[in-house]
């Protein structure tokens, strides 16, 4: 009787440990699991599970680190990709001789190429991000080239001379989806003066 109570014990409080503990056995890597699934859900491709487990929950969470690796390569390579790319177009375009504005679907500035600053007489540093209409209140030139239709040509007052430009406005757009407006004016100045000089020789 002594050894079988003895027994019975030591089975109850192990039967009692295992009912305590199989929950958390169960539960803790479903919710390591859960945890890292939504954090690659949220695009933090850098999250890896650590589970000590030589079990399906281990097999699973190497194969979840595999993946979430693999993303996080192909986000780095991409967002590299755009980021050359991006800088490659904005290269091109402030080279340009044309004075570029560029707003996004919400009529703020999106880029604003360095003729544009010589014209206005703003820094696109200083105006990235901001509502072009905001700006305009305190830009004269700035308020006329947005009320303008396009078809009157501008007289600009830049690099301490007149010059004319042709205004043209450019709406970005797919089938289905707008993103916003160009604007470019064209500094049409040197055939306004050969135009003059073509009138002067023939009135000479």
């Amino acid at each position: 009787n002594l050894w079988f109570t003895i027994i019975v014990s030591c089975l109850s409080l192990i039967a009692f440990t295992f009912v305590l503990n199989f929950p958390s056995i169960i539960s803790k890597p479903v919710r390591v699991l859960t945890e890292g699934i939504q954090e690659i859900a949220k695009k933090n491709y850098s999250k890896r599970i650590r589970l000590d487990q030589n079990d399906e929950f281990g097999a699973l969470a190497e194969t979840f680190n595999t993946r979430a690796e693999k993303l996080d390569e192909y986000e780095h390579s991409s967002l590299a990709e755009i980021k050359l790319e991006k800088t490659r177009i904005e290269a091109i375009i402030n080279k340009m001789k044309d004075g570029i504005i560029g707003l996004n679907e919400n009529r703020q500035i999106l880029f604003f190429n360095s003729e544009a600053e010589n014209i206005f007489g703003l820094k696109e540093n200083d105006i990235i991000g901001k509502p072009v209409s905001e700006l305009a209140l305190h830009n004269d030139l700035l308020r006329t080239v947005l009320q303008n239709d396009a078809k009157k040509q501008l007289k600009i007052f830049t690099n301490k001379k007149e010059s004319y430009f042709d205004q043209e406005s450019i709406t970005i757009q797919t089938e289905n989806w707008i993103g916003g407006q160009g604007i470019i004016l064209s500094n049409v100045a040197p055939f306004k003066e050969l135009d003059v000089a073509k009138t002067n020789f023939i009135a000479t």
